[in-house]
């Protein structure tokens, strides 16, 4: 497993629903990458925030920001 991978699975992972196999891979992962690690820990911690908080709109220049940097750093379209 690596990073991409890990990345595209992750919310799955979160959600526990991988096979046990695919699951495993991606623990096994997240013990070795402190990157993949500290993606897990943020990702966990802003869906719990999300549950919590109502919904906020963000200025429309900070979005633009943050998808800039999402696409560069992350490999994502």
């Amino acid at each position: 497993m690596n990073c991409k991978q890990t990345y595209k699975l992750l919310s799955d992972f979160i959600d526990k629903e991988l096979p046990i196999e695919t699951y495993d891979k991606i623990k096994n992962h997240l013990a070795i990458c402190p990157h993949c690690h500290a993606f897990s820990d943020t990702l966990k911690m802003t869906i719990k925030l999300s549950q919590r908080q109502k919904f906020v709109i963000i200025p429309k220049e900070v979005h633009c920001r943050l998808i800039k940097f999402l696409k560069e750093h992350l490999d994502i379209d």
